[in-house]
């Protein structure tokens, strides 16, 4: 995350990036995790928003 010029808020928030863009001569860095596991858990009738939750696990995913 050090090389890149921008961080999207939300991948800065989560302390990682796992899809780096290039606009114009600036590297910017994105997570798409945290889209991916919210749709996963909304398209199974769970809906995340306000609750607490417990993540187990200690790779890039979790």
């Amino acid at each position: 995350m050090q090389y890149l010029d921008e961080i999207n808020p939300r991948a800065k928030s989560i302390g990682a990036v796992n899809l780096i863009m290039k606009n114009g001569n600036k590297l910017v860095g994105n997570n798409t995790d945290w889209f991916g596991l919210t749709m996963a858990l909304k398209k199974n009738g769970i809906d995340p928003s306000g609750k607490e939750v417990i993540v187990l696990g200690a790779g890039g995913a979790a």
